[in-house]
């Protein structure tokens, strides 16, 4: 986030720019700072449904492995993933939120088209999972893909339906 909001605020006025941020967290192993951590003292980490299963039978041998992976683990230790995962995403709005703040200071947040997407969601012992092999459930499929056009044009509006990464260049 630092180095991406250095490269905003340095950008020569009236030229256009493109910049790509990548954040690698949440990933495991999931580990976040002790400031994020601390944001969610005190209150309830819910769990995924741990009701819902995967029959291994029905997965491929190469995944096989992590059927039933979450529920090897006791509750505490899941509360303690769930926990590092909520704090790496608010490590990430925070950062966001940086870049943004970049755009509106440097008055560039009105030429400038924003686009937010993940690669995949996370399992976090939804369906006994834990990581994200291959199994195509909505955990891993429903995923945000945000986008601003310049002057805020769209007025926020949901669009449902499929949408590919290989997508996004094309279509930009």
């Amino acid at each position: 986030g630092r180095s991406c909001e250095d490269y905003i605020r340095a950008r020569p006025r009236g030229e256009p720019w493109f910049a790509f941020c990548s954040f690698v967290a949440p990933h495991h192993p999931f580990e976040a700072p002790a400031d994020q951590i601390a944001r969610y003292d005190g209150l309830s980490i819910p769990l995924p449904d741990r009701s819902l299963g995967v029959e291994a039978q029905f997965v491929p041998d190469i995944v096989r492995s992590v059927v039933d992976e979450a529920r090897r683990f006791p509750e505490e230790t899941m509360r303690k993933i769930v926990l590092h995962y909520l704090s790496a995403i608010s490590l990430i709005d925070d950062n966001v939120g940086r870049l943004l703040r970049a755009l509106e200071e440097t008055s560039q947040m009105e030429n400038t088209v924003i686009l937010f997407v993940s690669d995949h969601g996370e399992f976090l012992g939804s369906h006994g999972l834990l990581r994200k092999p291959s199994l195509h459930y909505d955990d891993l499929l429903r995923v945000p893909m945000l986008l601003r056009l310049p002057g805020g044009a769209g007025g926020g509006q949901r669009v449902p339906g499929l949408v590919e990464l290989t997508d996004v260049c094309p279509t930009l």
